[in-house]
């Protein structure tokens, strides 16, 4: 049910995709900041999970980077100093481990401040 909702969302052939292994729904990574914001515009909160490194250093290149691509230790907070999530509210945050990789999740909302 999800997955034909998330299609009408994501303009590509290949859209959504189920991964057993993780247990979740995955897109292109081109497709993320727009997913989210017209998840967002329809739904008062929505989870988001990214896959992080936390042995790596955040680094310059990652605080002034111009894509929301980020698998560093910062989770992507500073990640293009933040821009990526303008206009979002962090409501609540949770990491786990799946196998050997790490993931953050966190629930989101609209903000109030522009």
């Amino acid at each position: 049910m999800q997955e034909m909702h998330l299609k009408e969302y994501v303009s590509t052939r290949q859209g959504p995709q189920w991964d057993g292994q993780q247990g979740c729904l995955t897109i292109p990574k081109g497709h993320f900041l727009n997913l989210a914001g017209k998840l967002l515009a329809r739904n008062q909160r929505i989870v988001i999970g990214r896959e992080y490194d936390p042995l790596e250093a955040c680094t310059a290149s990652c605080q002034e980077a111009e894509l929301p691509i980020c698998h560093c230790s910062c989770r992507g907070r500073y990640h293009g100093g933040g821009r990526w999530m303008a206009g979002w509210a962090i409501l609540e945050e949770r990491d786990t481990r799946i196998g050997r990789q790490s993931w953050d999740w966190i629930v989101v909302t609209l903000s109030d401040s522009p």
